[in-house]
């Protein structure tokens, strides 16, 4: 259960979407938060985390029983690169690019295919907007929505399905300067450079 001490302590129950993280959606002016954790009937109150003031952070880590701290993330305006040029064969079939802020994998589909409607969104939430800037270089600019995420895939498909991820690129990867992934291989495959923004 999330408080937002912000707004009334209005109240919000989250989710599970593995067993060691919870999510739960909330204003974007919920700023003051406290976690806590109850048994299944919330009659019992177990832990609590008083998070404090989130500055635009999404993801809390609990690191004790009651401690833990908000984790940096991006920030609007931020730019991350996706390089092509030593596997071209990404673009195939007509391919679309996107961009999804989780881990996820086709390993937590069973190895298959994502249908993007009706897939899970605290896994797959791919954000379309990845542009072309040179020969077999494309970007994409962090926006307000998906600012305080610290962990992307990009991804590609089509209208309706996803094929193929990129390795993952960390917030700690980019601020310390290495804002790029580089693709060797169809899934899960390449390395994280840096590139330099223009």
């Amino acid at each position: 259960m999330q408080i937002d001490n912000t707004h009334g302590h209005k109240r919000y129950t989250m989710t599970t979407v593995d067993n060691k993280i919870w999510s739960v959606k909330v204003p974007a002016s919920a700023y003051n938060i406290t976690f806590n954790r109850y048994n299944q009937d919330k009659s019992i109150l177990w832990n609590s985390w008083s998070a404090g003031g989130r500055n635009g952070k999404v993801t809390y880590i609990a690191e004790g029983t009651s401690n833990g701290q908000w984790a940096e993330g991006f920030k609007k305006g931020d730019i991350v690169f996706l390089d092509l040029t030593d596997f071209q064969e990404w673009m195939n079939d007509n391919a679309m690019l996107y961009v999804n802020f989780t881990d996820a994998t086709k390993n937590e589909n069973e190895g298959n295919d994502i249908t993007i409607v009706g897939a899970n969104k605290a896994l797959y939430n791919p954000i379309t907007g990845v542009k072309n800037v040179e020969n077999n270089i494309y970007c994409y600019q962090i926006t307000e929505e998906n600012e305080g995420k610290n962990i992307l895939r990009f991804w590609r498909g089509n209208e309706t399905t996803l094929w193929n991820c990129s390795i993952q690129l960390s917030y700690e990867e980019y601020k310390s300067g290495r804002n790029c992934v580089k693709i060797t291989g169809w899934t899960d495959q390449g390395s994280i450079t840096t590139k330099e923004v223009e």
